[in-house]
């Protein structure tokens, strides 16, 4: 057991790593996230996990963890993704309610989902040789370095086998439980704000987090801003997309634009070169250039424009 000064001074340089400029898939907070969202895992991905984990239960985590990662980086697009998570707990021993630590994994724009797992695992290494920390005194580092809850407690992991959610944990805006208590099944539960987050979104989220894991052997060297989030049901929706033209005739490709940006906001929508710009980025620039054209040129609503 590690001398507690040394626990404490690893955790205090550790999260003096951390940066504002972090992205976040949302910039509001809720201390208590009220909604949840849970389905089984199904055998596919199950066995694909136990292939490449060898059933080792460290290293399932480890999977879980990294793809979770791999998906902050696609939403986010930000280099530093950092996740709360609660002590380890391999023999089931009592935990303490209020500790915490952080996994820290840099995740470049050119990193494949095997680079993610490797990161990931060197850090969750790392972090096994300390002991979590009491949350206050992680708080009151963290207000030194004058940065909100809202920023450092925004993503949560939990893995009911190796480190299960306590109450701080809970309090993560978005926080993803493998849960294995479902009659020997594994479940996924999304824990998260239902103020903030349209349960259409969560779905989502969830679907491409077990599209990952099912196909993971074959993603596993593709560079993680690349991988496909779409599912095999979405892409069969576009395919049929055709054949519903008809009834979607009085349907603008604005709207249709729009209803993107309201469900996938930081989705990729638009690259150019090195410059990659999200449905919110693009959405805002089309308003900036709607409200010039009223002001200047007095464009009104329903006059046509050459591009």
């Amino acid at each position: 057991m590690k001398d507690k000064k040394i626990i404490q001074d690893y955790w205090f340089n550790k999260i003096k790593q951390y940066s504002n400029d972090t992205n976040h898939l949302l910039s509001k907070y809720e201390q208590i996230p009220s909604g949840s969202y849970s389905i089984l895992l199904k055998s596919s991905c199950l066995d694909k996990v136990y292939k490449l984990s060898g059933g080792n239960v460290l290293a399932a985590g480890t999977i879980y963890l990294s793809v979770f990662n791999a998906l902050l980086k696609r939403y986010t697009n930000s280099d530093s993704i950092w996740v709360a998570s609660s002590p380890f707990s391999l023999q089931n021993e009592p935990q303490e309610k209020d500790s915490v630590l952080f996994y820290h994994t840099a995740i470049s724009n050119t990193a494949t989902l095997r680079d993610v797992i490797n990161t990931t695992k060197k850090e969750i290494e790392d972090t096994l040789l300390y002991e979590a920390i009491d949350f206050e005194l992680i708080e009151n580092e963290f207000l030194n370095l004058e940065l909100t809850q809202e920023e450092y407690l925004h993503y949560a992991f939990a893995y009911t086998k190796l480190n299960p959610k306590n109450n701080r944990i809970a309090q993560a805006k978005l926080c993803l439980e493998i849960d294995d208590t479902h009659a020997g099944h594994e479940a996924i539960k999304i824990h998260y704000d239902a103020a903030k987050y349209a349960a259409s979104f969560i779905e989502n989220l969830v679907q491409y987090y077990t599209y990952i894991l099912e196909n993971i052997s074959d993603l596993i060297d593709t560079i993680v801003n690349e991988t496909e989030c779409i599912t095999e049901a979405e892409k069969q929706q576009l395919l049929e997309f055709s054949g519903e033209a008809e009834q979607r005739i009085e349907t603008t490709v604005i709207a249709v634009f729009e209803e993107q940006v309201a469900a996938t906001p930081h989705n990729i929508a638009l690259v150019h070169k090195e410059k990659k710009y999200t449905y919110a980025a693009v959405n805002q620039k089309a308003n900036q250039l709607a409200y010039q054209l009223q002001k200047e040129y007095d464009i009104q609503p329903e006059i046509a424009l050459g591009l």
